[in-house]
């Protein structure tokens, strides 16, 4: 059933308290603070939530950030000796310098700041020397050139995460960074939309051996030509190995047939692959996972109208003939002209999330004397639909016992007898979200179906369903189901035709 309504935390009890009265609690600060002196000038100044734990204070931030009540003053009380994320991507970048250089001050422990998009922001180098536990950075689409990159690898030894996407930021910076610089533990760089040619991500690559995630658009190119460079050389490849366990291809990824093959040779310790074809890519480029047995947990591949790869020619059978159908965990396909959801239902049977999105036509079930009933997936747990339309397979993914989260987004294959029979089947017992949007053929009848107490439902969403609005008497009589439930669950409506 829904979890009932329960007594909250204490904790959760205090950061509601503060959320609410924040205001008061800055008219407060400002009296105690000496006449003409702001916050980020008083050399000594106090705030009533010094001496909150990192959890709380983040709490805070968050539930603020969410309901549009985060403001520049509230910022200054909240900055305390115990913060350790601080995130400015929300905040007007005129506010940042300050807040930076209050931040500098009261926060040496800080572990992740994020400030993205800010423009180019001269000031923030001032104050990158005072935080040196930094783990994780992010300030991508700013302005910001080598020297930060510079002064990251002087003073932040500790950094494991960096993104500085849509930046000035140069093979001169990684050198900076990584080369010359302390930071060799970092675990993440993206560097996507930057001036980083092959010469810095290769810099990268070879002094950075806990490096698992490099974005850049020309990664793949980089590892084939390193290959290529070491076959050259006669060096062995197993000098040439790489910790990476992402690649990722885009369409705009310099790219050679081949590519991929032998980029792969040098991550043995691969697990997520996510392609956007590039035009000269190709079926033959994706089989090419078959041969080195790659165990990848979690593949994305989106078509193009360009795009030269298939389901049937390259999907289907890399499944079949690889042990990668067994170990996909998280699967995405989007774009592809058809796809045959049996294929994989049969061969990805571990799978726990599946993501499909904008398929022109699925196959339907040809039924066979020695497999006459289709698989269930029974692990899986997360499953969302874009412009869905085969009632049949619709009804064979919602079969799965496990599924706690389900998104239909233009999926008019759901009805209300869709729902019916699939509550019979295994009465929803693991599902907590339930989102939907944009259908004309789901009614009240199909969401009585969902509000059972044989389901661990907490959210439900709805928004443009034609038949449903939110002043709809239909919606006051499951919200007074709920109340007189006293279920834990989220029912809105939005918007309809």
């Amino acid at each position: 059933m829904p979890l009932p309504l329960s007594v909250k935390l204490l904790s959760e009890i205090c950061v509601d308290f503060i959320k609410d009265n924040m205001s008061k609690f800055c008219e407060m600060s400002s009296m105690r603070r000496p006449a003409g002196v702001d916050a980020f000038n008083a050399e000594n100044s106090l705030s009533p939530f010094d001496s909150l734990p990192s959890v709380i204070l983040e709490g805070i931030i968050r539930h603020l950030t969410l309901s549009n009540q985060l403001k520049e003053k509230y910022l200054e009380l909240l900055i305390t000796p115990y913060l350790r994320t601080l995130d400015f991507s929300m905040c007007d970048k005129h506010s940042i310098s300050g807040l930076l250089r209050l931040a500098s001050r009261k926060c040496p422990h800080l572990r992740s700041l994020w400030l993205g998009s800010l423009g180019y922001f001269l000031g923030c180098l001032n104050f990158i020397p005072k935080f040196t536990h930094l783990q994780v950075l992010d300030i991508s689409g700013s302005g910001t050139a080598d020297s930060l990159l510079s002064l990251l690898g002087t003073y932040c030894p500790d950094l494991k995460e960096l993104y500085i996407n849509d930046s000035l930021v140069s093979d001169a910076g990684i050198k900076g960074l990584c080369v010359t610089g302390q930071c060799k533990s970092i675990c993440i760089l993206h560097l996507s939309e930057t001036n980083v040619t092959f010469v810095g991500t290769a810099m990268a690559l070879k002094n950075l051996p806990s490096l698992k995630e490099l974005r850049h658009d020309s990664i793949v190119d980089t590892l084939a030509r390193l290959y290529q460079m070491a076959l050259r050389e006669g060096r062995r490849l197993s000098d040439v190995k790489y910790a990476l366990s992402t690649l990722t291809i885009r369409i705009n990824s310099p790219y050679e047939r081949g590519d991929l093959p032998e980029a792969l040779l040098l991550c043995p310790s691969l697990t997520k692959l996510d392609i956007t074809a590039p035009e000269v890519f190709t079926d033959r480029d994706l089989l090419a996972l078959l041969p080195q047995e790659k165990k990848i947990t979690d593949l994305t591949l989106s078509g193009t109208q360009t795009s030269r790869i298939s389901f049937n020619g390259g999907v289907a059978p890399l499944f079949r003939q690889s042990v990668i159908g067994i170990s996909l965990m998280s699967l995405n396909l989007s774009y592809f002209p058809k796809v045959n959801i049996r294929i994989i239902t049969e061969y990805c049977p571990n799978l726990r999330s599946l993501i499909l999105d904008k398929i022109d036509r699925y196959e339907e079930f040809h039924h066979r004397p020695e497999n006459p009933v289709p698989k269930i997936l029974m692990k899986l747990e997360i499953l969302k639909l874009v412009h869905f339309n085969s009632q049949e397979n619709l009804f064979l993914l919602l079969s799965s016992p496990s599924l706690v989260s389900v998104t239909l987004d233009h999926c008019y294959a759901l009805t209300d007898n869709v729902l019916k029979s699939v509550t019979e089947l295994h009465s929803f017992r693991n599902l907590e979200h339930f989102h939907v949007i944009s259908n004309y053929r789901l009614t009240k009848n199909g969401i009585d179906y969902l509000m059972k107490e044989t389901n661990p439902l907490k959210v439900i969403k709805l928004k443009n369903i034609t038949c449903l609005t939110e002043t709809d008497m239909d919606m006051e009589e499951w919200k007074k189901k709920i109340r007189d439930e006293n279920w834990q669950l989220s029912l809105t409506i939005q918007g309809r035709f």
